[in-house]
Parts: C-alpha cells; sequence; structure tokens
C-alpha cells in the first residue's frame, strides 16, 4: 500500500512540475484548465470502480446462490445494457454529459463483473469441495 502512494505522489509531482514548466509558454487559455479536467476524469473513474465492483460482485454472486434471482436479475440487466445510455440524460447540461459519462463507464464495467463472476464461482464450490476430501 505505501508504494501504491509512493507512486502516486511522485506521478502528481511530475504532472504538477510540467504544468508549471509548460504553461507559461502556452497561450490556448483551454489548456490551463487540463489539470482540473484531468482530476475529474480520475475522480469519475474510480468511483465508478468502486461502485461497479460492489454492486457487481454482488449481483453477481446472488444469481448463482438463488434460483429466484437468476430468472429476474439477468434478463433485468439485459435489457439495462441493451438502452442506449443517452437516453437515460439527455445531453443538455453538463450534469447530463457527466451523469452519461459515468453511467455508461459504470454500465461496462459491471457488466463484465457480473457476467465473469458466476461463472467461477460453481468451479471454486468444486474446488472447495475436492480440497476438503
Amino acid at each position: 500500500m505505501r508504494r501504491y502512494f509512493v507512486s502516486l505522489g511522485v506521478g502528481l509531482l511530475i504532472l504538477s512540475s510540467a504544468y508549471f514548466l509548460v504553461m507559461p509558454y502556452v497561450r490556448n487559455p483551454e489548456i490551463q484548465c487540463l489539470p482540473y479536467y484531468t482530476f475529474r476524469t480520475v475522480l469519475r473513474i474510480t468511483g465508478t470502480l468502486l461502485l461497479s465492483i460492489g454492486t457487481g460482485l454482488a449481483f453477481g454472486i446472488l444469481p448463482v446462490t438463488n434460483k429466484y434471482a437468476n430468472a429476474t436479475i439477468v434478463p433485468f440487466f439485459d435489457v439495462l445494457q441493451s438502452i442506449p445510455i443517452l437516453g437515460y440524460f439527455p445531453p443538455q447540461s453538463e450534469l447530463g454529459i457527466e451523469l452519461s459519462a459515468i453511467l455508461l463507464l459504470y454500465t461496462s464495467m459491471m457488466w463484465a463483473i457480473f457476467l465473469n463472476r458466476p461463472k467461477g464461482l460453481p468451479i471454486m464450490k468444486k474446488h472447495n469441495k475436492l480440497a476438503q476430501v
């Protein structure tokens, strides 16, 4: 964990030093907002990843252990995946664009976790039974 924070600190130090070295020579005012946009993107991806891991694991294990949940949750997520993202939040404002991006990231990450987790769970149960013998 310590190595992670050291790497994060070194990366932020490199980014901030590059920012202060380059900015005096740049004339485009939009580039000055680049660190802010980068921070927003990293924050959006990190929050969405944590949320999708939590819900993906919970909703991935539930259909394997419960037959009623398997009959209801899997078709629900199948329909949810097929609806276009812009149908939920039309891009008329900055909030709509942000929510569309977050939902797009969430559904793609959670869908991969949701579909891959039930495949591994029965295999793990079988290996645990073999290990107990």
